[in-house]
């Protein structure tokens, strides 16, 4: 028998800092610069140096400037949407919604995992006023056009809970385990470096695990997968940490331990 519940999806964001030649810099638009880690400092308009290349430990923030209102008395905001596109693929990385201030740069981290060549757009009342391109050197290279899926995974986790057993007697109870489970992943989610989901195709994970009558786990294997090595040991470290899970009725009858498999979905 399967459930399936699905969680909160992962807001990427990325933070870092360290030198490299630059660009000129824009007084209004969009354009690309380090990410920093002290992310409280506010600096006016273009105070920000531009970069167009990041090297494999450097990691890019947009910046947006020059837009915004002041009739003297109060600052007027201006909201906008900024879109992260790969060029190669033609993918849609984020998209992102924000209210720009006068005369300050409004600064948004950007996490890329991959190499490849990026492109900002700038959307205010539906039209593109501005555009930015740039690109990362990582480890690995961006797929081509041609080889790339459709999109990369919003993240999202699910998840479905299976055992061999032909009873009706743990429905209830497989409810209130799944979402147990699932509460662990996102309680994990939000104590690791988002950047572990960015860029990341959908797959899923399958891990194998018996449970006791009182909630205690054991045997924990990983009999399948289709996500990358990183996402797999998050699930699995997550679905260790949330144990011992709700015990079961005792007025069911059942051998001490039942084997059960858990499949993490991330899409």
């Amino acid at each position: 028998m399967f459930f399936c519940l699905l969680a909160l999806g992962v807001l990427l964001v990325n933070t870092g800092c360290e030198t490299s030649a630059a660009n000129v810099s824009k007084t209004r638009g969009v354009y690309t610069t380090l990410a920093l880690t002290d992310r409280e400092l506010d600096m006016p308009a273009s105070g920000y140096t531009s970069y167009r290349t990041f090297a494999a430990s450097q990691n890019p923030a947009a910046v947006i400037v020059g837009y915004g209102d002041s009739d003297g008395i109060q600052f007027i905001q201006q909201p906008f949407t900024l879109q992260l596109i790969e060029l190669a693929s033609g993918t849609l990385l984020s998209s992102q919604n924000g209210a720009a201030n006068y005369g300050k740069a409004t600064m948004i981290p950007l996490a890329i995992r991959k190499s490849g060549n990026y492109q900002l757009k700038l959307i205010i009342r539906n039209a593109v006023y501005d555009t930015w391109d740039f690109s990362v050197s990582r480890e690995a290279a961006a797929p081509a056009a041609d080889s790339a899926p459709l999109e990369y995974a919003k993240g999202d986790f699910s998840a479905t809970l299976s055992s061999e057993e032909d009873t009706d007697l743990f429905t209830e109870y497989d409810n209130t385990l799944l979402q147990a489970i699932l509460n662990a992943a996102t309680k994990a989610r939000e104590a690791v470096n988002h950047d572990l989901f960015a860029q990341t195709y959908p797959g899923a994970v399958a891990i194998q695990f018996n449970v006791d009558s009182t909630g205690h786990i054991s045997a924990v294997t990983v009999v399948d997968k289709t996500l990358n090595d990183d996402l797999v040991q998050f699930f699995k470290n997550a679905f260790e940490t949330g144990a011992p899970y709700p015990a079961w009725p005792a007025a069911i009858k059942h051998a001490p331990v039942r084997a059960l498999t858990c499949t993490f979905y991330f899409d």
